[in-house]
């Protein structure tokens, strides 16, 4: 399986981002999780400069997606904006299932800038989104993006780079691979039958 330097589209996202993440923990509403997915999928493509994917038989099976700035490029992003907004309309008033998923997405991100303000992260380089499905996970396809990534840093001379992570991911990869953990925060996270606590990570790893 060969990795192509590009971004994927949104519609090719879509279906690894609701097959990899638990967005049925937050609702049994087909159509608040649908726009859960869609609010995900527009996010991190709004905020990625680039990006790194593995497809089989025309199926995306891994994706890593990066940005080099901070700055928010609204013009190039357009249409990713306003599929974010109408995503969090829908679901700011959709139903009260569909408040508390939106409430847990907003958690999550505002714990991760949380933790970057606290931080001693000065570089740029950012991993938005790295998964792979999880029917090919243990096979090395994950390696492979973030070594097809980080070769690419270096070529460029850049010091380092970081990402955020979480307790429902395999956050053990980061620390196996080397990765500096800095920062950890706790958040609710609003579940269809209770609230629960989910820990954040914030790893950098030097090159």
């Amino acid at each position: 399986m060969t990795i192509n330097h590009q971004k994927p589209s949104t519609k090719k996202l879509l279906p690894l981002l609701a097959s990899t993440w638990s967005y049925r923990a937050f609702t049994d509403n087909d159509n608040v999780a649908h726009h859960a997915v869609c609010l995900d999928a527009h996010d991190t493509m709004k905020a990625s400069d680039g990006g790194y994917t593995i497809s089989e038989n025309g199926e995306l099976i891994g994706v890593l997606l990066y940005k080099h700035q901070r700055a928010f490029k609204w013009l190039r992003n357009f249409r990713h904006t306003l599929g974010v907004l109408w995503h969090v309309l829908y679901l700011t008033l959709r139903s009260p299932s569909s408040r508390r998923t939106l409430k847990s997405m907003v958690n999550i991100h505002r714990g991760y800038q949380a933790m970057l303000k606290q931080s001693r992260v000065t570089v740029k380089d950012e991993v938005v989104l790295f998964i792979t499905s999880a029917k090919h996970q243990g096979k090395g396809l994950g390696k492979k993006l973030m070594e097809a990534y980080q070769n690419d840093l270096k070529k460029q001379q850049k010091p380092s780079f970081y990402l955020f992570t979480d307790t429902s991911c395999n956050f053990g990869f980061y620390d196996h691979l080397g990765f500096e953990r800095l920062e950890t925060l706790k958040v609710d996270q609003y579940l269809k039958n209770a609230t629960e606590t989910e820990t954040l990570f914030l790893y950098e790893k030097h090159l």
